[in-house]
């Protein structure tokens, strides 16, 4: 290729066939500078020294999957802009293997930079037709340091609504704290610690957080470790926003060596959770009395009753059907959904959808629909969806797809993944995957035609 080291002498990435990709390769080296004026990279506020431009015209309206791949560690962005002094990033990934979905109309021309940090690399650019449409969507970064310095990983997060704003509940893995973050009337957002997971009352904050809204106040409920008196051990905790602003803690569960996957409901009018305990090998449900004492039980150590114990109801979804409680978890091991109900005091458990070792689970949510029925979605490893619905004593199972044309893995351990209805009471879910080729977040619905369309 010839050298194409600024935005005036981008090279150009041709247009590929209807149903073909187009792709170059460039070395870049330390004639390949940096121009003044170029943006820094990925937000870093680092403008790596060595960088390269490509140019692509879209022939058509549509979505355009744009991929960068090299065995170096790399930053690409897309631009619009017909000069580099107008060029607006709109576009920004990195990794050695990072990728762009962009919405282009017909005719529109948009310049790709790749930088490296190291000086040197080697690297392919290719285009092609994405396979699906991306969602006109606002994404906002509200929070990506916390206090003090950055975290590495935010481990668990989940929303709710409070008074039509937005709520977002998570642990912050490195500073193992709990913090909320809420968006205000004015947009702007109001981030702030609930509990210190280091010099607080726990240490180490897990990687499981459920969130629930009562009346206008905020519930939460979360694994956590305490290392001294009277614990000296993992603890699942339940916590509650008062009016005031103010939260109060309450410990559920001590006796564990380990505990994970806490879903937190409201039967019969009490808080109960539902939550893993000794390393994925038991389900629990546990309530709160009216004298405040909470009551745990076990569910299930055994999933289909055939000796693997390893990871029974390591993630689960717990519902109120007339006034008593019910839990829809996964059996790992046996690759199968579980449904739990109790009469009484006693629980009994079957299974309702199995899908055998070679399709495990790694993600499961689930909702009450408009006709008061439970509602489940389940994800694989292979970023396939398997959708249940409990319909007059019968579970309805649907396999809604989202690409079926990608043959690789997606897997994500932990994926997030939540369910929604909308006013009219359709399914439409929100989940993450990545796997060889790409990364994405997407959002499935359930249109009113009653096929599945998915928007990245």
């Amino acid at each position: 290729l010839e050298t194409a080291d600024g935005f005036a002498q981008a090279s150009t990435l041709p247009v590929p066939a209807p149903e073909g990709t187009s792709v170059i390769g460039r070395s870049l080296s330390g004639t390949f500078t940096s121009e003044v004026g170029e943006s820094t990279d990925c937000g870093t506020g680092t403008l790596f020294p060595a960088s390269s431009w490509v140019q692509f015209t879209a022939q058509e309206a549509a979505s355009w999957f744009i991929e960068v791949t090299s065995e170096t560690e790399l930053h690409s962005s897309v631009h619009r802009g017909a000069t580099l002094a107008d060029s607006n990033t709109f576009s920004c990934a990195t990794t050695n293997g990072n990728g762009h979905i962009v919405d282009l109309s017909a005719g529109e021309t948009v310049h790709i930079r790749v930088a490296s940090d190291a000086g040197a690399a080697t690297f392919s650019i290719r285009a092609r037709r994405a396979a699906v449409r991306m969602a006109p969507e606002q994404l906002t970064m509200f929070d990506n340091d916390t206090v003090g310095p950055m975290a590495v990983s935010t481990e668990s997060a989940e929303v709710v609504v409070i008074n039509g704003q937005p709520v977002v509940l998570y642990s912050d893995g490195p500073d193992s704290d709990l913090r909320i973050i809420e968006r205000q009337i004015d947009g702007t957002w109001d981030d702030s610690l609930v509990t210190d997971g280091v010099s607080g009352d726990w240490e180490d904050i897990e990687n499981f957080v459920s969130a629930l809204v009562v009346d206008g106040e905020l519930m939460v409920a979360f694994t956590a470790t305490d290392p001294g008196p009277p614990f000296d051990g993992n603890v699942v905790v339940f916590g509650h926003r008062v009016s005031d602003g103010t939260w109060t803690f309450e410990t559920i569960d001590t006796d564990g060596e380990e505990f994970y996957s806490v879903d937190l409901a409201l039967i019969n009018g009490r808080p109960a959770i539902t939550y893993n305990k000794n390393s994925y090998s038991e389900l629990w449900y546990a309530e709160r009395g009216d004298d405040g004492d909470w009551t745990a039980v076990m569910v299930d150590n055994d999933g289909a009753d055939d000796g693997e114990i390893e990871y029974v109801g390591w993630q689960s979804v717990l519902f109120d059907i007339e006034g008593s409680p019910a839990i829809a978890y996964l059996d790992y091991a046996a690759g199968a959904i579980r449904w739990a109900t109790r009469s009484g005091e006693s629980w009994t458990d079957s299974e309702i959808y199995y899908a055998g070792e070679r399709d495990l689970y790694i993600a499961f949510d689930g909702v009450i629909d408009l006709m008061g029925n439970p509602f489940l979605i389940v994800q694989s490893e292979y970023s396939s969806f398997t959708v249940l619905n409990l319909v007059d004593e019968a579970w309805v199972i649907e396999n809604p797809e989202h690409r079926p044309e990608v043959p690789q893995p997606a897997y994500a351990e932990y994926a997030p993944l939540q369910l929604e209805l909308t006013a009219d009471g359709r399914p439409v879910f929100v989940w993450y995957s990545y796997g060889s080729d790409n990364y994405w977040y997407a959002i499935t619905e359930k249109m009113p035609d009653g096929t599945w369309q998915t928007d990245d």
